[in-house]
């Protein structure tokens, strides 16, 4: 870094060092030649041994971002995603059992997460809301840099899976909302098969039928319009599914390499499916509860009567407007 200043460099945000490598060489520079740059960059704190290391790793991770195509970046991912960000777990460790919750639900969370750590381990809770770079651990939270509301839902998970492939090591994942019951005691037997030998599975839910407005009513800042993405599939239900830990790098890898690939994804276990799919892994049908002691709080479409809309307007009278209940 002979021609930018490193303190300056550093200070800046991943807007403001574009633009600083960019005034610096007199010139538009293509995003693999930033790259460069940014390696420089990390090569230089590495050399100076500044002391917070959480700098570094930002640059490996926007060097990503900058030439994800490029050899280069899958040197950065092995540096950033490495076994030393362990912090020395033990590699015994085969399925992280997450929680999935947020501020609000918070205490319901925190009531399963007391009755599920007495037979499932390691377990956490994730949460949004943080504000750093990185995922923050405080036992038994995990606080990861996404919006914690439910359109969020979706990056959220996936930095829950980041955060725990990056603390553990390449490891299985039980994703486990927070209202979801303990009905008996898990199987070990049963899991040991699950973990030898699946990638990916759940109840089946999802396909051309699904609910689009299931978001309806449930958003902080998204319109409660219908979702507007095709489905291309099934998909494990968002509710209870594991990832084994083959789908688990998988899905790391294309969130840090691409994550504008999952802009836009409202459902996030419909994302997860989507993405998986693409690597020609596709959900297993396995009843997770009776494996690891669970039951599923579910949500069947409403029996409703008739609905009827009373009223006119100035080209029509009165009309009423029956549509068909749901099936099932």
């Amino acid at each position: 870094m002979t021609e930018i200043d490193l303190d300056r460099f550093l200070t800046a945000d991943f807007a403001g060092r574009i633009a600083l490598a960019n005034k610096a060489r007199g010139a538009r520079l293509w995003s693999k030649q930033l790259a460069e740059v940014w390696s420089a960059a990390a090569a230089r704190l590495e050399e100076t041994g500044v002391p917070d290391r959480s700098a570094g790793q930002v640059l490996l991770r926007e060097m990503i971002a900058l030439a994800p195509d490029d050899p280069a970046a899958l040197q950065a991912f092995g540096r950033w995603i490495g076994d030393d960000a362990r912090n020395g777990v033990s590699a015994a460790v085969s399925i992280v059992h997450l929680i999935v919750s947020c501020e609000k639900y918070k205490t319901r969370a925190m009531a399963l997460h007391a009755r599920l750590a007495e037979r499932l381990q390691p377990c956490l809770i994730l949460l949004g809301g943080g504000d750093g770079p990185d995922a923050v651990f405080d036992e038994p939270f995990v606080i990861v840099p996404a919006a914690d509301n439910y359109e969020s839902l979706t990056p959220k998970v996936l930095e829950g899976l980041v955060a725990v492939r990056r603390r553990f090591g390449p490891v299985g994942v039980l994703k486990i909302d927070d209202d979801t019951l303990v009905a008996g005691p898990p199987r070990p037997d049963r899991i040991a098969a699950l973990a030898a030998a699946t990638q990916y599975a759940g109840q089946i839910a999802g396909g051309a039928g699904f609910d689009r407005c299931w978001h309806a009513g449930k958003c902080e800042q998204r319109s409660d319009e219908p979702y507007r993405g095709r489905y291309h599939g099934t998909w494990a239900g968002g509710p209870l599914y594991y990832l084994g830990p083959h789908a688990v790098e998988l899905l790391v890898r294309e969130y840090v390499f691409f994550p504008g690939e999952f802009d836009g994804h409202l459902y996030e276990d419909k994302a997860v499916a989507d993405a998986l799919r693409h690597h020609g892994i596709l959900p297993e049908e396995i009843a997770l509860g009776d494996v690891f002691g669970l039951a599923i709080a579910g949500e069947a479409p409403p029996q409703v009567e008739h609905l009827r809309l009373s009223g006119k307007t100035e080209q029509t009278s009165r009309t009423s407007i029956a549509p068909p209940l749901p099936e099932g």
